[in-house]
């Protein structure tokens, strides 16, 4: 190669390669507290919880699941509502009932909701893989919660705060 500026773009187009090619992610241990310096003030609070049921990362990609009472996911909702630098609160809905996963794909029992949590650049990325070009910039993490209907929560006792948006999603 005849410049280091040619050498710089090929080993940045390695690094990122592998980084997408060859992740790494562990299981979050369930009976300890959680905590990130990358993660948007008040999301600690969120999965510190003492009903939730599992975790797990894989690369930046950060998810929770949880069970619980409709007064504990009212209180999620209400503690998710306040946290800023997000692209935006999402409330996705989704048919059935949750199913908490390991890393290792294993059932790890039933679940009423989970956190999905991931920052911007590592999102922008999985975003492109599928061609999706619209994510904002103006944020530094996406965060959603994602609520299964066929669960033990009933829908006519959920208070969801106004500034959170609903997506309804059947069979996922």
């Amino acid at each position: 190669m005849k410049n280091s500026k040619q050498r710089a773009t090929v080993a940045g187009a390695i690094f990122f390669a592998c980084w997408n090619t060859f992740g790494m992610g562990g299981d979050y241990p369930d009976e300890k507290n959680v905590n990130h310096f990358s993660w948007p003030k008040g999301m600690n609070n969120l999965v510190n919880r003492t009903n939730r049921v599992c975790g797990h990362w894989i690369v930046s990609e950060e998810i929770f699941y949880f069970s619980g009472t409709s007064m504990d996911f009212n209180s999620f909702l209400e503690d998710y509502s306040r946290i800023r630098g997000v692209e935006k609160h999402l409330l996705i809905f989704h048919d059935g009932v949750g199913e908490a996963l390991s890393l290792k794909r294993e059932n790890r029992g039933p679940c009423d909701w989970k956190l999905y949590g991931c920052d911007a650049l590592r999102r922008n990325t999985i975003d492109s893989m599928h061609g999706i070009t619209n994510t904002p910039s103006h944020t530094n993490y996406t965060l959603e919660v994602h609520f299964w209907m066929g669960g033990q929560l009933v829908l006519e006792k959920l208070n969801i705060p106004k500034n959170i948006e609903i997506k309804m999603e059947a069979g996922r």
